[in-house]
C-alpha cells in the first residue's frame, strides 16, 4: 500500500516537472509588462536581404508601451559573441493576463512560445541558418540573402521551407485562442545553459519603435505600413515616415497661495456693547495661469 502510494506521489511530480513551463525561462529571461488585452497577429512581411557577414534575423513582434501594442520590425542585428543564436521573446498567457517573456542570446535556440514568425522561426529552433566556425552560414531556402556575400557564408536546404501563407499568425501562447505548444526537454535545457540579454543595439531598435505614432496598433489596426527594416532603428536612423508619438504638454506647477490669518476681533464695553462685526472676506489675489504580405518570393 505505500508503495502504491509513494509511486503515485513520484509520477505526479513527474508530470508538474514534465509539463511546467521551465523556471528558467521566468528566472532568467525578464519578464515584461503584464496586458488584459490579447497583442494583435502578426503581419505578413518580406524580409529585407542581408548585406553583411554574420548578423542573425531578429524577426519582429508587438512591444506594449503607454499607448497600447507597438510594431517592432523585424531586422539584421549582430550577436554579441560568435557562435550565439537568438531566441525570440513571446507573448503568453499567465493568470488572467498577456505577460511578455524577453528574447535573448545563447549557443541554441530556446523555447519562445511555438510562436510562427517565419523566415526560419517556426515555433521551434531556427532553420534560417547556421554558424561553422566564425562564420555563419545562411539557408537561402529560408532567409533571404544578397548572392554578393562570399559563397562560404550561404547553403541550400529546400527541406526546411515552410509555406507562411498556410499558418496560423498568431502572436501569443496559451489563453483561449493562443498557440498551444509547450516546452520540449532540450528547450528546457537551453534555457538553463548561459543566456545573454538584448544588445545595446537591439534595445536602440526597440526605444524608437516606441517613438513612432504609426507603429501604433491603434493607428495601423494591426497592419503598420513597414514591418521589416535591413537596420535596426537609432535616433539618427528614423522609419521612412516618422512620425513621433505626440506627449501631452506639460502642466506648469501651480504656486500655493497662503491663506490670510484670520482678523482679531476686540470687544466693546459690555455697557454699551456694540453690535458683532464681521471681518470682510480677504480679496482673492489672482490664480497662477494655466501656463511579410506573401513570404518573400523564392527564385
Amino acid at each position: 500500500m505505500r508503495s502504491a502510494v509513494l509511486l503515485s506521489v513520484i509520477v505526479a511530480c513527474a508530470s508538474l516537472i514534465l509539463f511546467a513551463v521551465p523556471s528558467r525561462v521566468d528566472a532568467q529571461v525578464s519578464i515584461g509588462v503584464s496586458v488584459g488585452i490579447a497583442p494583435p497577429a502578426l503581419p505578413q512581411y518580406y524580409q529585407p536581404p542581408a548585406t553583411q557577414p554574420n548578423l542573425i534575423w531578429q524577426p519582429g513582434y508587438w512591444g506594449y508601451g503607454s499607448g497600447g501594442y507597438f510594431w517592432i520590425p523585424g531586422t539584421w542585428v549582430a550577436a554579441p559573441q560568435i557562435g550565439l543564436l537568438w531566441t525570440p521573446g513571446y507573448w503568453g498567457w499567465n493568470n488572467g493576463q498577456y505577460r511578455f517573456y524577453s528574447g535573448y542570446w545563447g549557443r541554441s535556440v530556446g523555447y519562445y512560445g511555438g510562436i510562427n514568425y517565419g523566415y526560419g522561426y517556426y515555433g521551434s529552433g531556427y532553420g534560417g541558418g547556421r554558424w561553422q566556425g566564425n562564420s555563419f552560414q545562411y539557408n537561402t531556402s529560408v532567409t533571404n540573402v544578397n548572392r554578393s556575400l562570399p559563397s562560404r557564408n550561404y547553403y541550400s536546404n529546400p527541406g526546411s521551407y515552410v509555406n507562411q501563407s498556410s499558418i496560423s499568425r498568431t502572436s501569443y501562447n496559451g489563453g483561449a485562442r493562443g498557440v498551444t505548444a509547450r516546452p520540449t526537454q532540450a528547450q528546457m535545457a537551453v534555457a538553463h545553459q548561459q543566456t545573454y540579454p538584448m544588445t545595446s543595439a537591439q534595445t536602440a531598435h526597440v526605444a524608437v519603435a516606441q517613438q513612432n505614432r504609426s507603429y501604433y496598433d491603434s493607428v495601423n489596426k494591426g497592419s503598420p505600413g513597414q514591418v521589416a527594416v535591413p537596420k535596426p532603428l537609432t535616433p539618427n536612423n528614423h522609419p521612412a515616415g516618422y512620425a513621433p508619438v505626440q506627449r501631452p504638454a506639460a502642466q506648469p506647477p501651480q504656486r500655493a497661495v497662503a491663506a490670510k490669518p484670520p482678523q482679531q476681533m476686540h470687544a466693546a464695553p459690555q455697557q454699551h456693547a456694540a453690535p458683532q462685526q464681521h471681518a470682510a472676506p480677504a480679496k482673492p489675489r489672482g490664480s497662477p495661469k494655466p501656463a511579410d504580405a506573401a513570404y518573400w518570393n523564392q527564385r
